[in-house]
C-alpha cells in the first residue's frame, strides 16, 4: 500500500490484507490512526486519520495496486 500525504512522495507501510476498504477504519498505519472513509474512486480511497506524532487530523490516500476490484488494495 502507498501513502501519499500533502503531496509528498509515496511511502510504503504494512496494512491489513482485506477485500473491503472499510477494514482500514480503526487500524494504525505507521503513525496514522484511520478514523473514517472520506471517499473512494477508481484510483483508491481517501481516509480521515489522526497523525499521532503531530496530534492532528490528516487525509491519507490509499492507492490501489491495480484494477477496480477492492481486493487489489495493498
Amino acid at each position: 500500500m502507498s501513502l501519499v500525504i500533502n503531496g509528498t512522495s509515496p511511502r510504503t507501510v504494512t496494512a491489513p490484507a482485506s477485500d473491503e476498504t472499510n477494514s482500514f477504519i480503526g487500524k494504525t498505519l505507521g503513525h496514522f490512526r484511520i478514523v473514517s472513509l472520506l471517499g473512494q474512486g477508481g484510483m483508491g480511497a481517501v481516509y480521515q486519520a489522526i497523525d499521532e506524532s503531530l496530534e492532528r487530523y490528516v487525509a491519507v490516500k490509499v492507492i490501489r495496486l491495480g484494477g477496480n476490484d477492492p481486493a487489489h488494495y495493498g
